[in-house]
């Protein structure tokens, strides 16, 4: 591929707005992106499989593998990015965890799908009217804001910050680096008051565009006044008026949040093994 890197990034942004103006006509919401793949016509597998990020494979399929072990926020990255060798008729991408030693070569493609990747889940318009919900602005949001709006977007904190910083050129390096300092683990032990090594995922009242996806085990913290509509979450705390669930039965059902109205709640098993269109299903 002997596009310049200026062209990639093009190529990167238009076929991502392309992509999510499929899903539903509008182009800047939040959407589940594991639901548009399939309704493409692909099929997405978890793999008990530490080392490695993630695999395209064209025939037979097509199909993406996952690897179970990763992070909620980090697998819904590495789908983006098996997508997007799917969209640019890649054909078979192994992606490892651990790279060869030859990691400053570029490599067109990965830049490709991975620029295609951050487009697809954090448009610039997208991000910056999240945090216009909140009324927050990019350089004076505190951690947990960003928090909230990576959950929202299905994407970890830091993937956001780095997005911000190298692609969409919102956070200077400065801004950057002084964020990056905040890491996971101190957000968390701030909402939940204890350290947990576990997955957290943040739901108030401008969430919006997707379902919430946790699995057993797994924290959400909701903020405002809500419902639920069954009892697949456990509360476990009440914590600075947010309260704290845990999620403890498989299954579907709905979180009404005041102002964000009715929003699909599911829960799968921990670290979840096949096809993802039967992760929400009882055994």
């Amino acid at each position: 591929m002997g596009n310049s890197v200026k062209e990639l990034v093009e190529l990167a942004l238009i076929t991502a707005l392309r992509e999510r103006k499929k899903f539903f006509g509008n182009t800047y919401l939040p959407f589940c992106l594991f639901d548009h793949v399939e309704r493409q016509g692909l099929d997405i597998k978890f793999v008990d499989i530490s080392s490695f990020e993630g695999m395209y494979s064209k025939e037979p399929g097509p199909l993406i593998l996952l690897s179970s072990q990763r992070p909620h926020g980090r697998q819904y990255f590495n789908c983006a990015h098996e997508y997007g060798h799917h969209l640019f008729d890649h054909g078979m991408k192994v992606d490892e965890l651990v790279k060869s030693k030859n990691t400053n070569k570029f490599d067109s493609k990965e830049f490709l799908v991975d620029t295609f990747a951050g487009f697809l889940l954090m448009p610039k318009t997208t991000v910056q009217q999240a945090f216009q919900k909140r009324s927050q602005t990019i350089t004076s949001a505190k951690p947990i804001e960003y928090f909230k709006i990576a959950s929202n977007l299905g994407v970890g904190y830091q993937t956001l910050l780095f997005h911000l910083y190298k692609s969409l050129r919102l956070l200077n390096k400065v801004e950057f680096e002084k964020r990056k300092k905040k890491t996971v683990k101190f957000i968390k032990k701030e909402l939940l008051a204890q350290d947990f090594p576990g997955e957290v995922i943040f739901v108030d009242e401008n969430w919006v565009g997707r379902p919430v996806d946790i699995q057993i085990d797994d924290v959400l913290v909701v903020e405002g006044e809500h419902k639920i509509s069954g009892d697949l979450i456990e509360k476990i705390a009440v914590i600075n008026e947010r309260i704290i669930y845990k999620g403890s039965e498989v299954g579907i059902e709905k979180l009404i949040v005041e102002n964000a109205g009715p929003i699909f709640l599911r829960v799968s098993r921990n670290k979840y093994i096949g096809f993802n269109k039967y992760k929400h299903l009882e055994e």
